[in-house]
């Protein structure tokens, strides 16, 4: 899983007259075919899908097609720039075209995906719209946007909704809104058809966990106040999401130390728990039950204004993007979120349907199984 995060200095970038808005038809490039995915499609692209293409540019001509009128390659130029301050010549950039997707600029420490800001217009032709990136992963949008992509994925990827039979998990918490209080439940068929699971870190002694002796409070009722602030974080998304059940390992199998049979089990249905889950939870920033994972800010120095209009108001955008899960500074070791560090979350995230990632710096919405 790899998140990747460059080290972005601050970026002044300068745009020359090839960048600006300007509504009047083009040439069509013969380098960067005008960012066209028919024109890409038709030329030297790698063609993923009938809408997904991609293909490498020549960086030296890439330059000179800027230079010479192409405001196309001129704006795969300065964010590439802009991601990797005076690369050099051999650091090929590449482009990813999706029918109805943001541009996706890829360099071998970063990617950017490049976006419109008018509602409901292709800006140029080719660069989509794409709404105002939430700040904080608490704000009302950003549920918004996580709840309408995940459920696009539930109601458009057909390899995304396969399921396998299974009786697991054995138990789940029932986190329906309109309710005082959680409780730990036992599953049937009906709760187990949508459910999120919870990947997260254990960080230490955990306060609060099924037992023997725990078992009929925990059934009973579960104050929000005796939960860590993790589960309460989890418990929040859930709901949002409008996902009645939820599964966390320490509190629906049994931790007792003589209950070692029922763990492991679970142990042996964990992929049935994550493949079959509605959508896993990877609490990725937090490094305990004690840390949240929402409550956050996002650093804006990872989205930068390629291209104004005449009013001076920005036109086209770029957004650093974090689409796999390591984090990078380029030329410094790989710094990993503490999720990341965990071997366990490797199969996690393969044998999910899909996933959404609360990281350091934002939050994803992946279908692992189309990546």
């Amino acid at each position: 899983m790899a998140l990747p995060q460059l080290l972005i200095c601050p970026v002044v970038v300068v745009m020359s007259s090839l960048l600006r808005d300007n509504p009047e038809s083009t040439p069509i490039c013969h380098n960067c075919f005008n960012l066209d995915l028919r024109l890409v499609k038709s030329s030297r692209a790698h063609v993923i899908g009938p809408d997904h293409c991609a293909c490498s540019l020549d960086s030296i001509k890439l330059e000179q097609t800027a230079a010479t009128g192409c405001k196309f390659c001129g704006l795969v130029s300065v964010t590439a720039e802009w991601l990797l301050p005076n690369r050099h010549h051999n650091i090929i950039p590449s482009i990813s075209l999706i029918s109805g997707k943001p541009l996706c600029i890829h360099l071998p420490f970063g990617e950017a995906h490049i976006f419109g800001t008018t509602p409901n217009v292709m800006t140029w032709g080719v660069i989509p719209y794409v709404p105002p990136f939430p700040a904080s992963p608490q704000l009302r949008e950003s549920f918004e946007f996580v709840k309408q992509e995940i459920y696009h994925c539930a109601s458009n990827h057909p390899q995304c909704c396969e399921r396998s039979v299974s009786t697991a998990p054995k138990r789940l918490l029932d986190v329906r809104s309109g309710i005082d209080s959680v409780r730990l439940t036992v599953s049937d068929a009906q709760s187990r058809e949508r459910y999120a699971c919870l990947s997260y870190c254990w960080g230490g002694y955990q306060t609060l966990k099924l037992t023997k002796t725990t078992e009929p409070s925990l059934s009973d009722s579960i104050s929000w106040e005796s939960l860590p602030i993790l589960f309460q974080n989890a418990i929040s998304v859930c709901r949002r999401l409008g996902i009645p059940f939820l599964w966390i390992d320490a509190l629906c199998i049994f931790q007792d130390e003589d209950e070692q049979d029922e763990w492991r089990q679970e142990a042996a249905h964990m992929a049935d728990i994550y493949q079959n889950a509605f959508v896993p939870i990877f609490a990725a920033s937090s490094s305990s039950p004690d840390q949240s994972f929402l409550h956050r800010e996002y650093d804006p120095n990872t989205t930068t204004t390629l291209v104004y209009d005449d009013t001076g108001s920005p036109l086209i955008m770029a957004r650093q993007k974090h689409s796999s899960g390591l984090h990078l500074e380029y030329g410094r070791l790989p710094r990993l979120d503490p999720l990341e560090r965990r071997a366990w979350v490797f199969q996690e995230y393969h044998l999910s349907r899909r996933a959404i990632i609360y990281a350091s710096n934002e939050e994803i919405n992946i279908s692992p199984l189309l990546n």
